[in-house]
């Protein structure tokens, strides 16, 4: 995009860094990137109380453009946290997979079932 230099976060001696400053970012996907660090970061300073990215030193029309996009990302990530950690949710699908076991099962039996049944009949055992 004719921008010379790598906005992307880079690893140093001292942990991972953003080379470029927020107002001088044009890559989108590292202006969303960051923007999510940010408002996650923001929110866990200001709790329930709205926050605003211009404070972190985002510029006005970078807001505009991405602000929208980094929320639903960072939405997303927190939401897919919560259903990869749930022990609830972990505990739903040991359900399922028993349910589940426990139909086949099942059907399995009636099968099996019917064939005896069907195999006696033919035989004159029943």
């Amino acid at each position: 995009m004719g921008h010379e230099r790598n906005e992307a976060k880079t690893a140093t001696h001292d942990g991972w860094i953003w080379p470029v400053p927020r107002h001088e970012m044009r890559v989108h996907e590292c202006i969303r990137q960051r923007m999510v660090e940010d408002l996650r970061r923001l929110k866990a300073e200001a709790g329930e109380e709205p926050v605003n990215l211009c404070d972190a030193g985002w510029t006005e029309h970078q807001v505009a453009i991405h602000g929208l996009a980094a929320k639903n990302r960072l939405e997303r990530s927190e939401r897919d946290e919560v259903h990869r950690t749930a022990p609830s949710a972990q505990g739903f699908a040991r359900v399922q997979r028993f349910a589940s076991g426990a139909a086949e099962l099942a059907s399995l039996a009636m099968f099996f079932g019917a064939v005896a049944i069907w195999a006696a009949h033919f035989t004159g055992k029943l």
